[in-house]
């Protein structure tokens, strides 16, 4: 293979690294969001000292959807469905630094300290790559040129 084939080759491997890296970062922010709105939510619905059978309900949900365990929140529909008929559970503070301790658990996994450091490694083959691919094709059309006319005369 000619080195400016392996060159182009390099840099069209940076390019497909580096369009992973940004799906994934991509996703990775995402699951942030959606973890800050949850705990938002949260915070929100407890805000009062309870929770309701509707707001469990919701929570259990989104809890689901983000991959979250949900036992602390079967057990409280339990506490719920076998309580005294109010439909409400009273969230202690050990209930509520349980649940966003999850959430916030959860959220810091999404971040990715060395993508920065990931980046700067793939964008570094990328512009070595394709700089050389062109020098080298410069110095190969330099080299013909000069060939042809020591031909011609």
């Amino acid at each position: 293979m000619l080195l400016i084939d392996q060159l182009i080759a390099q840099g069209n491997a940076a390019n497909g690294a580096a369009g992973e890296l940004a799906e994934r970062e991509e996703a990775n922010l995402k699951k942030h969001q959606a973890y800050q709105a949850l705990e938002g939510l949260f915070g929100q619905m407890c805000s009062d000292g309870n929770l309701d059978a509707g707001e469990l309900e919701r929570l259990f949900k989104e809890f689901k959807a983000q991959g979250l365990d949900t036992k602390t929140l079967e057990e409280l529909k339990r506490q719920i469905q076998n309580g005294d008929g109010t439909s409400r559970v009273k969230v202690t503070t050990d209930l509520k630094s349980s649940i966003m301790e999850q959430i916030q658990l959860a959220d810091a996994s999404t971040h990715s300290p060395d993508a920065a450091f990931q980046a700067q490694i793939i964008m570094g083959v990328h512009s070595r790559s394709w700089d050389l691919a062109s020098r080298v094709s410069k110095a190969e059309h330099d080299m013909y040129s000069t060939c042809v006319k020591n031909m011609l005369g």
